[in-house]
């Protein structure tokens, strides 16, 4: 659990600083690029994450097998190297392709009880990505447990204005009260 905070944190971080100066799209390529980097080269990894070799010469490495890389993404090898969390490059290259792949655009889920018409839901989604300040790619499925409402679903947070939902809330006011 510890691990996944910390490659969210670290990934999340380096998108965020490299982002004005590099586009999305190369900033996953990198990351995919060096993690295929090290599946092919385990003597490369073993080279960065090993306390025998020191961190200067590890950086010297560095600059040498990775000169096409853009500095922004070995200023993120420095800093995981200076805060002895390397180990998790893998992990964090990982984490920016699965959530950058499709640039800025998010998939979301929204759950109805009901077929919304095209409009409706357009507004939706523009009210959405203005609130969340992202692109979203928004599929409708049709859920008669809500009872009513929607449910948004995006990544893995859940927005539930349904009816089925405030009737569970209701029901565990009212069997937290003692009646006298």
């Amino acid at each position: 659990m510890r691990d996944r905070v910390i490659v969210k944190r670290y990934a999340e971080g380096f998108v965020k600083f490299a982002q004005p100066t590099l586009s999305i799209e190369k900033i996953v390529q990198e990351s995919q690029d060096f993690r295929d980097l090290l599946r092919n080269n385990s003597e490369f990894y073993d080279l960065l994450i090993t306390p025998a070799v020191d961190e200067a010469e590890k950086l010297k490495v560095i600059e040498t097998v990775l000169a096409g890389y853009s500095q922004e993404f070995k200023q993120l090898l420095r800093l995981l190297l200076e805060h002895g969390r390397i180990r998790n490059i893998s992990n964090i290259a990982e984490y920016i392709r699965v959530t950058y792949a499709h640039g800025n655009e998010v998939e979301a889920l929204l759950r109805t009880t009901y077929p919304l018409d095209l409009d409706l839901l357009k507004n939706v989604k523009e009210k959405l990505e203005k609130k969340l300040n992202k692109k979203f790619n928004l599929y409708l499925e049709l859920d008669p447990d809500l009872l009513g409402g929607v449910q948004l679903i995006v990544g893995n947070t859940i927005i539930d204005g349904s009816v089925r939902k405030r009737l569970l809330e209701l029901k565990q006011k009212l069997s937290a009260l003692r009646v006298v």
